[in-house]
């Protein structure tokens, strides 16, 4: 696939008029468009450039309300209106950091969105600042049940854990099925279609490692990983007030996130325990002579100068007939 260098700024800008018509701010277009383009940047073309334009339609076609905060101690929810998750993200933040800095735990419910693209979005804002941050998704498409049931009935529901670790942070990000959503799609437009192991159940319910023939998607660990995906529907589904899936399949574009912040010096020592987790991480580098991959390192490209950036020629083309 043929792909052609831009420059990250110059393409960041013209992403940005194009959200900016469907009501976003300059900052708020900037901070849903700089996820797409870091996707990019490390590699996570699923939830990259590929999507921005499915993702926008989605959240046209949905009528924005204004945004409604709601703070009962150290728990809120934030109706995001209709918006991208990103509308919302500083102001999550601020309540997070605000109510943790004070009470040690801080947990806040958005929705009423099109969400972030990964559902660690938040997480790495808190880590970065200093905190625990953990967020379950409750993604709003059948595409996972159990070995006992053939017909999908929950969503990738991913589930997100962030930890400071001196120079190093801990980024765990992941699906709770056995794989994404954006993953299989991946797979699929790269001619893979079959895969070592049995992912999920075909059209008579038996197991199937062909992707063309997966009617639902194994939950992440099988049997035993069910009750993770279960925990996630209703942790930021049913919790936040949301039914259960609907029934047409289509993605309303609409998702539930919980997001927990905990402050690690309520417990003590808080350079302590990034020291012993510094170490820790240090120590399985190099034992595993650095080909040990730990989540939060895809981040590390992020680092590198970005002035300019690949992007096929498809998505690109595609891009740019949107304005």
């Amino acid at each position: 696939m043929k792909k052609l260098r831009v420059e990250t700024e110059t393409f960041q800008r013209r992403l940005v008029r194009i959200l900016k018509p469907l009501g976003y701010s300059d900052r708020e277009a900037r901070e849903v468009v700089t996820e797409f383009i870091n996707n990019e940047l490390i590699g996570k073309n699923q939830i990259g450039l590929k999507v921005f334009k499915r993702l926008v339609g989605y959240n046209k076609e949905q009528v924005k309300t204004p945004i409604e905060v709601s703070i009962n101690g150290n728990i809120a929810t934030v109706d995001a209106g209709g918006r991208f998750a990103h509308s919302v993200a500083q102001t999550v933040i601020n309540i997070l950091t605000k109510k943790t800095n004070k009470m040690g735990v801080c947990i806040v419910g958005i929705k009423n969105n099109t969400s972030f693209l990964k559902a660690g979005y938040l997480v790495k804002r808190l880590v970065d600042l200093g905190y625990i941050g953990i967020s379950f998704m409750y993604v709003d498409v059948p595409f996972s049940s159990p070995t006992k049931i053939r017909k999908p009935l929950f969503g990738t529901n991913p589930i997100a854990i962030g930890i400071p670790c001196g120079q190093f942070r801990l980024l765990y990000d992941s699906s709770t099925t056995a794989i994404s959503g954006g993953k299989k799609k991946q797979m699929e437009e790269a001619s893979i279609y079959k895969l070592q192991e049995s992912i999920g159940l075909n059209n008579e319910g038996k197991l199937t490692n062909i992707l063309s023939e997966t009617m639902s998607v194994l939950p992440l660990g099988g049997d035993k990983g069910f009750g993770l995906l279960l925990a996630m529907e209703m942790l930021a589904g049913s919790l936040l007030g949301y039914q259960i899936q609907n029934k047409n399949g289509k993605y309303h574009a609409d998702n539930g996130i919980l997001t927990i912040a905990i402050d690690p010096k309520k417990f003590g020592n808080a350079g302590m325990f990034e020291q012993r987790n510094e170490r820790l991480l240090s120590l399985l580098k190099k034992e595993s002579k650095g080909k040990l991959h730990i989540p939060g390192d895809d981040y590390s490209a992020l680092k590198r100068s970005s002035k300019y950036m690949y992007v096929s020629k498809d998505t690109l083309d595609e891009i740019l007939k949107m304005g």
